[in-house]
C-alpha cells in the first residue's frame, strides 16, 4: 500500500471539498455556489490530482514543457512563480509585449488590465489573429469585428467572414 494521501480524482460540484486547490477556477466557483444553495447544474469536476497523475503516468511532462517553452507570460501576479516553474517562459509585464509574434492569444484571467485590450493594436503584433477567451470576458462579436477568430468556453467559436 502506498503512503500517498487519498486524493479524489473526481468530485461532485456540490461536494464541500471541491476547493480551489483541488479543482481550480470554475469548478471551485461552482462548488462554492452549490454550498451557498444557489442553483448549479448537476455535474462533476476532474481534480488537479487526476490531471497531474495522467500527465505523469503518460510521460507528458516534457511534451507539455516543450510546447510551452516559448510562451510569454503577461499575468503580473503569476509571472515570477511561472518563470521558475516553466523553463523557457518569457516574462512580459505588458499584454502587448506578450502578444508580440504570438500564434494565438490565450486569456486565462479576469484581471482588469485584460478587460480593455486594444484589439487593433494586438492584431498588429500577433502572427495569427486567434483569441482563446477562457474566462468569457469578451463578447465574441466584438473580437471577431477586429478580425480575430474567437474561441471560448461554453460558447460556439466565431471567425471573421
Amino acid at each position: 500500500m502506498s503512503n500517498e494521501p487519498s486524493i479524489p480524482f473526481v468530485l461532485a460540484l456540490d461536494d464541500a471539498s471541491a476547493t480551489l486547490e483541488l479543482v481550480v477556477a470554475k469548478g471551485a466557483s461552482l462548488a462554492r455556489m452549490a454550498a451557498a444553495d444557489l442553483p448549479v447544474p448537476p455535474g462533476f469536476h476532474v481534480t488537479t490530482a487526476a490531471y497531474r497523475r495522467f500527465v505523469t503516468e503518460n510521460g507528458l511532462q516534457d511534451k507539455i514543457l516543450a510546447a510551452v517553452s516559448m510562451v510569454s507570460a503577461g499575468d503580473p501576479a503569476a509571472l515570477e512563480e511561472a518563470c521558475q516553474t516553466v523553463s523557457g517562459l518569457i516574462p512580459c509585464k505588458v499584454a502587448y509585449e506578450a502578444a508580440q509574434g504570438a500564434d494565438a492569444l490565450i486569456l486565462m484571467t479576469e484581471w482588469n488590465q485584460f478587460r480593455t485590450l486594444d484589439f487593433d493594436r494586438l492584431k498588429q503584433v500577433v502572427r495569427q489573429p486567434i483569441f482563446f477567451d477562457l474566462r468569457n470576458v469578451y463578447d465574441p462579436e466584438r473580437v471577431v469585428a477586429f478580425g480575430f477568430r474567437h474561441i471560448s468556453v461554453g460558447r460556439p467559436s466565431k471567425a471573421p467572414s
